[in-house]
């Protein structure tokens, strides 16, 4: 990243993982340069959640101790107001579709249980 105290010298921000966007409109004071809006974030793979910090290497190396479930998973974050809420879809073995749901029921209880001990 580039000085933002030398005069004339371009800020240029080379993949720091902010999330933020290029505003089209100009500059109300006449500048014609590209603004981009405030940071609301960063894109890193870091989360947060409810104070704590989660790496999705940390969930996918619990998931993985887990038998039955598969090698593909996806993370959901969701906030409402300020409550924070994780929501992790996992791939399962095939078995688990032959059989009965209280197995597949099993299941999702150990992979709760596991992600809760966990963080």
């Amino acid at each position: 990243m580039t000085s933002l105290q030398k005069e004339g010298m371009p800020l240029i921000r080379y993949r720091t993982k902010d999330l933020t966007r290029i505003i089209p409109e100009l500059c109300p004071c006449g500048r014609t340069h590209r603004r981009i809006e405030r940071f609301k974030g960063r894109t890193d793979d870091m989360l947060i959640l409810k104070g704590v910090n989660i790496f999705p290497t940390q969930i996918e190396k619990k998931l993985m101790d887990i038998p039955g479930v598969g090698t593909n998973f996806l993370i959901i974050l969701n906030r409402q107001g300020y409550n924070d809420d994780m929501t992790v879809k996992v791939e399962v073995d095939k078995k688990y579709f032959s059989g009965e749901m209280k197995q597949m029921e099993a299941l999702r209880k150990k992979i709760v249980e596991e992600l809760k001990a966990k963080f």
